[in-house]
């Protein structure tokens, strides 16, 4: 938030440095002002990098792309991005380089958009072409899963139920997504739930 005081992000610095057992995550929209903070105070922490603080930026268009570039100067050991909401195709060219994490999600709320899922694979894919791997999480559909596919928690699979009342929408070349919620779009991915996190 850009009203956030200097001073107020000062006072939590300290707290991560005293408690190492204890992982802390950053995940900002502005990532010029974190990369010019952190980089200023990395200099002059005696823990040098904070292993236990993970520095994220999140991108959810492909307008957005040269954050990451600004996110790669951050000295920390774990930069990830959160694709969240993903709004459009990030395209064939994503370069990940010094990026050590990667979370994906669909929109939610009243006016939320769907996200195709051509475009979680595309990211998905990106991921599994380093070596390593870069861990991937896939944190939810948003309101909308694809061809109507809703999440059974007592039956533990997806159910398609009959389409009456529910709000479609049709990408190109025929992808149908349904607005069922976020409760029931579920997490699944490819057949399944992507929790991977960096070690």
């Amino acid at each position: 938030m850009p009203d956030v005081r200097r001073e107020l992000i000062d006072q939590i610095i300290p707290v991560i440095v005293d408690n190492p057992r204890h992982t802390f995550m950053f995940l900002t929209k502005r990532i010029h002002r974190a990369e010019k903070y952190l980089n200023s105070i990395i200099k002059t922490i005696p823990i040098i990098p904070l292993p236990n603080l993970w520095i994220g930026v999140s991108v959810c268009v492909k307008a957005e792309l040269p954050k990451i570039d600004v996110l790669k100067k951050i000295n920390l050991p774990v930069r990830f991005v959160s694709f969240e909401p993903l709004l459009e195709d990030m395209g064939p060219d994503l370069d990940l380089t010094g990026i050590q994490w990667v979370i994906v999600g669909g929109e939610t709320g009243q006016h939320a958009r769907p996200m195709h899922p051509d475009w979680v694979q595309n990211i998905w894919g990106t991921c599994k072409t380093y070596k390593p791997n870069i861990p991937f999480f896939f944190k939810s559909w948003g309101n909308w899963s694809p061809d109507g596919w809703e999440w059974s928690k007592s039956k533990d699979r997806y159910i398609n139920p009959p389409i009456f009342n529910k709000k479609e929408h049709w990408f190109p070349h025929g992808q149908l997504m349904v607005n069922v919620g976020k409760k029931k779009s579920g997490r699944e991915f490819l057949g399944r739930e992507w929790d991977q996190m960096p070690e």
